[in-house]
């Protein structure tokens, strides 16, 4: 580009130097090449101006490298967005059934049952609400990459706790 090579000219003779200014060069075979120019004046000792030194490096590869970096940058977050509404959506769509299990098992739970049916019972509820908490760990990870979960602090049983993990298993 002949008015960015001005301007880099322009700018070395005003400045003294310029580091690191991107042209694109056209080769003696026509090829188009990104190159990072470098210049600085040089001077005699009574500091007169003698001429230019200038180099340019080709810098095609690097600026290829580059473009093709934030192309996988890209993808990649859109296929971390896409993840995360598929999480969401999914644990979101399994909980409302789940809801009615738990429901319909406490129903259950309200009529005449053998001792055997209520220990079955038991650990389906049981088992139903550790599925509820795996799914809302689910959402809770959507809400930690979206930046929006609140951390609270919260008692517990870990002997309680241990005899449900037990009772499940």
């Amino acid at each position: 580009d002949p008015n960015l090579a001005e301007a880099a000219i322009s700018r070395v003779l005003t400045e003294g130097k310029v580091t690191n200014y991107e042209l694109t060069a056209r080769s003696r075979e026509g090829k188009l090449t990104v190159v990072s120019y470098n210049a600085t004046t040089f001077h005699d000792r009574d500091r007169i101006l003698q001429g230019v030194f200038a180099a340019a490096r080709d810098i095609t590869e690097r600026k290829q490298y580059e473009e093709s970096l934030r192309d996988a940058t890209h993808r990649a977050e859109q296929a971390n967005r896409a993840k995360s509404e598929f999480l969401a959506n999914m644990s979101h769509e399994i909980r409302t059934p789940m809801n009615a299990v738990i429901g319909l098992s406490y129903l259950l739970g309200q009529t005449s049952l053998d001792e055997q049916q209520l220990t079955f019972l038991a650990k389906v509820k049981l088992a139903s609400k550790s599925l509820l908490v795996v799914l809302n760990n689910v959402l809770d990870l959507s809400k930690i990459e979206a930046g929006e979960l609140i951390v609270e602090r919260a008692a517990f049983s870990l002997r309680s706790l241990l005899k449900e993990l037990t009772d499940v298993m």
